[in-house]
């Protein structure tokens, strides 16, 4: 049995100001963030997102990709608007998919990836920031995610941006 790593972030301390300069980069390098409601939700445009979410995940420990992507994006949970995907050109390079669980008290960070060959040029942490700024839109006050304890670039950016442990 895998003990997963819970994290949470509180949103309504959370000081976007340190990661600007991420955002800042992306453009600076010509990448547009945008959604997938601005993108348009249709059939093509969900499978594309479902594919990029399956290769953006095909080295998590963490990910079973037999089964669950798909369905997450057809889960009532999802929301084109939550789904931020980072765009390069006419390539799609990045995905961070959050989901809003308003019985519970929280937003949740279903996943948030870069194809290998654009990783390590801080858009993860943009796409997250626009996630945060999606959920708070919502009047969320708390992100929470869970990762494999292997995954360590996952808790490493949740963790960069101030989550911790949640309260029982």
């Amino acid at each position: 049995m895998t003990a997963w790593v819970r994290l949470e972030l509180d949103l309504a301390a959370f000081d976007e100001t340190p990661f600007l300069p991420c955002l800042d980069a992306a453009t600076a390098a010509g990448v547009a963030l945008t959604t997938m409601a601005r993108l348009g939700d249709d059939a093509p445009r969900r499978r594309r997102l479902e594919a990029l979410w399956a290769r953006c995940a095909a080295d998590d420990p963490g990910a079973d990709l037999s089964a669950g992507v798909p369905e997450r994006c057809r889960a009532a949970s999802y929301d084109p608007d939550g789904a931020v995907v980072a765009v390069e050109g006419e390539h799609w390079v990045g995905l961070s998919v959050t989901s809003l669980r308003p019985l519970e008290g929280y937003a949740f960070g279903e996943m948030t990836g870069v194809v290998p060959e654009r990783r390590g040029r801080g858009l993860a942490v943009a796409m997250k920031l626009e996630a945060v700024r999606w959920a708070r839109s919502r009047g969320h006050t708390r992100l929470r995610t869970f990762h494999h304890p292997d995954n360590a670039a996952a808790i490493g950016l949740n963790l960069r941006l101030g989550a911790t442990a949640p309260s029982p």
